[in-house]
């Protein structure tokens, strides 16, 4: 069971929409009835939901949030998801985000400066630390610089169902980097996971694992680092936790690369 954190204000519109598209009452009564309606228009990749599931503890968990006045509930997310699918959604995040007036709103948790955590493409055993800053301007247009070693990348940030998605460009214009990483609902996350796509410093086409890690420096004093995948004894402690490096260790699971072609024909992929 993952237990998910959402807006109590979602989670009731998404109940009441529920209850309107079976024609139920919202009270005990129609709200006891629902989930059958729901579990009857499941796919196989829904959790059916307890006959007295949304009743007892979605509805008067919502009930309590409202007379404590708390902002947030936490609830099974594979429920809240069979509830969003019977309305039309593919999740409850999908729905949470459908319902914001301002889609940017979700990039608010994660203003602010981090470290870009990615295996060295080399191949050498080092993790790769560059400074990254999220910026949400007055506009509400949101922006992610990534400081290299050699160049500077920006880019527009984009929010995509629960993900941001950021094509950034160096600032000499030869180089680009598309960067995807999973958000949700966190509402002060520490780490962000996802993935990068571009172009090596060889000219190959490469993609691979990509951790964005919160940083309270600030983003001017913030430095490019190689971090050594194993520790010697009297080295000082890495300024990243250790199961970061650990999630990026092995090469063979954190880097992408295509079959390297010599006939461009359909011949290439079986070598």
């Amino acid at each position: 069971m993952v237990i998910m954190e959402l807006p109590t204000d979602i989670v009731e519109l998404a109940l009441q929409q529920a209850t309107q598209k079976a024609g139920s009452t919202y009270d005990r009564f129609g709200l006891t009835q629902l989930p059958s309606a729901i579990n009857s228009k499941l796919s196989s990749a829904y959790r059916a939901i307890g006959e007295r599931y949304v009743y007892d503890t979605i509805f008067l968990t919502i009930e309590k949030a409202k007379r404590n006045k708390d902002q947030y509930v936490r609830l099974d997310q594979s429920c809240l998801d069979s509830v969003a699918y019977y309305i039309g959604f593919k999740s409850i995040e999908e729905f949470r985000l459908s319902q914001s007036p301002n889609i940017l709103e979700a990039m608010l948790p994660i203003e602010g400066n981090w470290y870009s955590c990615v295996r060295a493409s080399s191949g050498r055993p080092h993790i790769l630390l560059s400074p990254v800053q999220i910026r949400v301007s007055e506009n509400k247009r949101a922006t992610m610089e990534l400081r290299g070693p050699h160049r500077t990348y920006q880019g527009p940030i984009k929010c995509i169902a629960g993900s941001i998605s950021s094509l950034i460009v160096s600032d000499d214009g030869t180089k680009e980097l598309h960067l995807v990483f999973k958000v949700g609902v966190a509402r002060y996350p520490e780490v962000l996971v996802g993935l990068f796509s571009g172009v090596s410093s060889a000219g190959e086409p490469i993609a691979g694992k990509e951790v964005l890690f919160k940083s309270d420096e600030l983003f001017d004093e913030m430095k490019n680092a190689k971090i050594p995948i194993q520790t010697v004894a009297g080295e000082p402690a890495p300024i990243i936790p250790r199961s970061i490096i650990t999630y990026l260790a092995d090469f063979e699971k954190s880097y992408f690369k295509v079959t390297d072609p010599s006939t461009f024909d359909v011949d290439d992929l079986y070598s």
